[in-house]
């Protein structure tokens, strides 16, 4: 791995950490919370590629650790990694890098992320009706990291700088 991709991989783990424990809204039903890290989490694989998807597990990993969710720290990281690698395929491999289908991707990886967690709460709850009232907050969740991480992607793709630093 060169250097250049592990500190940009290094960056947006710590991002994905960051902008997770940053904005928490705690959920008191499932004792987890809504946050924005999913807009770095999408963002990681798009511009970092598929090392993207280390970022997106073990930065999420990380912030349920420090935040005292050790619960579900280990389902986060499978969750996230799958839902960034769905990303990440779908936006490669499926749509060719057609920044029309970015959005199409996104919701993909977030939907992955929701079912992730659905099937978690129903097993760790055994009550489908927890588990349903969680996913309320997760399709909140993955509305607006969507919203960010595509309004992100494009700012960043008109900046000829940054480009040229993550390439």
């Amino acid at each position: 791995m060169k250097t250049k991709k592990m500190i940009t991989t290094s960056l947006f783990t710590a991002l994905v950490c960051i902008f997770t424990i940053v904005i928490q809204i705690p959920v008191s039903l499932t004792q987890g919370y809504i946050n924005i890290g999913d807009s770095m989490c999408i963002l990681s694989v798009l511009l970092v590629g598929p090392w993207g998807i280390f970022s997106a597990g073990v930065g999420s990993f990380l912030a349920d650790i420090i935040c005292g969710y050790q619960i579900y720290a280990i389902p986060t990281l499978i969750i996230k990694s799958l839902a960034a690698f769905l990303v990440y395929i779908s936006f490669t491999k499926l749509f060719l890098y057609n920044k029309k289908y970015l959005l199409i991707s996104a919701i993909l990886g977030e939907i992955v992320m929701i079912l992730g967690y659905l099937l978690f709460d129903f097993i760790y709850y055994k009550s489908l009706v927890v588990a349903l009232t969680a996913s309320v907050s997760s399709v909140i969740q993955a509305s607006v990291s969507i919203v960010l991480a595509v309004a992100l992607y494009y700012c960043i793709h008109k900046n000829k700088y940054i480009l040229k630093i993550l390439k």
